[in-house]
């Protein structure tokens, strides 16, 4: 339920990179609720990618592809107008690895703690290198009844 929570803070449509899928989470929910999205799942580990190509398959999701590997090794192969993640690294850390694959509209929109904005401080300086504004926690509504989930929302200084 928590990675749909990121669903209604992303464009409707355009391209994605889930950084770090694992189990594809948030990636394969985000493609499922947003099927006018191109979302590419980047997760370096080959068992992972197996299981995400099952999970696919499964659903039926053409809107995916699976590219295996590091963020990193993608920073000039494409470039995407949102970059999504759940439980990867420390705000300043994702940054340095996800923002590069960032259009020039782009913008971050990742599922984080509940004390994401202790991370904030020392992220300044890499979100000021990419040019992104300051970013917005958000607590958002997964359904009602349930705890909430932070999300954090970084877009592109204008």
């Amino acid at each position: 339920m928590n990675s749909a929570a990121v669903v209604p803070y992303l464009r409707p449509q355009g391209t994605l990179a889930d950084i770090g899928s694992g189990a594809g989470l948030p990636g394969i929910v985000i493609a499922a609720m947003r099927p006018a999205l191109t979302v590419k799942l980047i997760e370096p580990m080959e068992r992972r990618c197996t299981w995400l190509a099952e999970v696919v398959d499964e659903l039926g999701l053409d809107n995916v592809e699976i590219l295996r590997g590091r963020a990193e090794e993608y920073h000039d192969a494409f470039e995407v107008d949102i970059v999504t993640a759940r439980a990867v690294a420390a705000l300043d850390k994702l940054a340095r690895m996800s923002l590069p694959l960032l259009s020039k509209q782009g913008e971050m929109v990742v599922l984080k703690g509940r004390n994401v904005a202790s991370e904030v401080p020392g992220a300044r300086k890499v979100l000021r290198k990419y040019a992104m504004g300051e970013p917005e926690i958000i607590e958002a509504v997964t359904a009602p009844g349930l705890e909430s989930t932070t999300v954090v929302r970084i877009q592109r200084a204008v």
